[in-house]
């Protein structure tokens, strides 16, 4: 809207892709250091993530339909609405606590030869760990998946001729199911523990799959779109999950220092194979359509997640003091 230009919409996709990324890798080394130390600091970590992320989606869903409505009304209500809600973050975050692991230190202004030192570290120590490989691998994976699916959705109620209303209740439906589906992912967790990342690939995969043959048989629309909403709401399930067990996994076996290092790499490695998976959608969709687009990645991603998980099944398993011992 407010572009002039393609460069400037470059650059603000720019600005925002690295608030994005320094806000990953900040917000959880922050969590976890203001846990006190104790056995159950990784189910105390996912208790309180995945209220403060369940709360985020139901404040995301409100916020896509009130923006939908405010922008028919004027674009700029959005806009003005964006920079009171950065505005009142700002405040909060100046407001925050100060770590006592962190407050006789001496802060020193970081260099970007420090950075790259410090980004060195970090990939050095995935390096000499089987489980965080295993774990970056899979967790890209997802990630990538849902990130392509979540295009593709939109792509696929357009195709059935939803109307632009229709698709805006349905994100924010599956907005809140990820909202409160990221509060069960303890318990989830504990029911699948090792299992738990591969059970999520499958079940994204095979959904890709269910839509695709629906949407390619002739069958009554109304069918279709029991299946397909059916289907994404499973899908926002394993999102609301994902996104906070990911966030366990590799704080897990981790100090409070090596942590931001861990998740800085892990961002990289994540949107680079997210960049990946989104190349290939990409470059199925200009070869077919939607539907058979869709059939061909959940096909082919069922596969490619079925052979990372049999790479994962004698990594992910592995116990702290087996690993220290390997390093």
């Amino acid at each position: 809207m407010c572009s002039i230009n393609f460069g400037t919409l470059i650059l603000a996709k720019l600005v925002k892709a690295t608030a994005y990324g320094l806000t990953n890798v900040c917000l959880s080394p922050f969590l976890t250091a203001s846990i006190p130390k104790t056995k159950k600091k990784g189910d105390i970590f996912s208790h309180i993530d995945g209220k403060g992320y369940s709360k985020y989606c139901y404040i995301a869903a409100i916020s896509k339909v009130l923006s939908g409505y405010f922008y028919t009304i004027n674009p700029y209500i959005p806009m003005t609405l964006c920079l009171i809600a950065l505005t009142i973050t700002t405040i909060i975050a100046y407001n925050f606590i100060e770590i006592e692991e962190y407050t006789n230190e001496k802060i020193e202004k970081i260099t970007l030869k420090e950075n790259l030192k410090n980004l060195k570290e970090g990939f050095q120590y995935i390096f000499k760990s089987e489980r965080l490989k295993a774990l970056m691998i899979m967790i890209g994976l997802i990630w990538g998946l849902l990130v392509l699916l979540d295009t593709y959705q939109t792509t696929i109620l357009k195709d059935l001729k939803i109307s632009a209303t229709y698709i805006g209740i349905i994100a924010a439906i599956v907005q809140i199911i990820t909202g409160f589906s990221s509060r069960k992912a303890n318990q989830y967790n504990n029911k699948f523990k090792n299992k738990s990342l591969t059970i999520l690939g499958l079940i994204i995969t095979v959904g890709a799959i269910i839509i695709g043959i629906t949407t390619i048989l002739d069958i009554p629309l109304w069918i279709q779109l029991c299946i397909i909403v059916s289907i994404f709401c499973m899908r926002h399930v394993c999102k609301g999950i994902y996104q906070i067990i990911k966030k366990r996994y590799l704080g897990n076996f981790a100090s409070n220092n090596i942590l931001p290092k861990i998740y800085g790499c892990n961002e990289i490695t994540v949107n680079l194979i997210k960049a990946v998976i989104e190349y290939i959608g990409s470059s199925v969709l200009l070869m077919m359509n939607i539907r058979k687009a869709t059939l061909t990645i959940g096909i082919l991603f069922v596969i490619i997640v079925i052979a990372v998980s049999i790479y994962m099944k004698p990594r992910v398993g592995i116990e702290m003091e087996k690993e220290a011992k390997n390093k």
